[in-house]
């Protein structure tokens, strides 16, 4: 099982966050724009994951409720389809 480790420090702006996802992930650049696209590529992953968000709560400061709500949720999303991946 493959160890993905998001550091929220890092994802100061939507934007700067799936960045992050993608480089964590080995995503090709610019394939996550939004949360669709985020969930979509999260659940064509054939590997097993187990992924960590590292100092989570500096999302609530970074992207407010709602960015944290709404990317936390298509992380749940994901793994709720594809059991390949674990939320830690």
């Amino acid at each position: 099982m493959k160890e993905i480790i998001l550091n929220c420090e890092e994802m100061d702006t939507m934007q700067h966050a799936y960045s992050h996802i993608e480089e964590s992930f080995g995503f090709p650049q610019g394939s996550v724009s939004d949360t669709d696209s985020l969930v979509d590529m999260l659940k064509q992953i054939s590997r097993r994951m187990e992924v960590t968000f590292e100092d989570v709560d500096l999302l609530d400061i970074h992207l407010g409720e709602e960015g944290t709500d709404e990317l936390l949720g298509a992380f749940e999303e994901a793994a709720a389809e594809n059991e390949n991946i674990e939320l830690v």
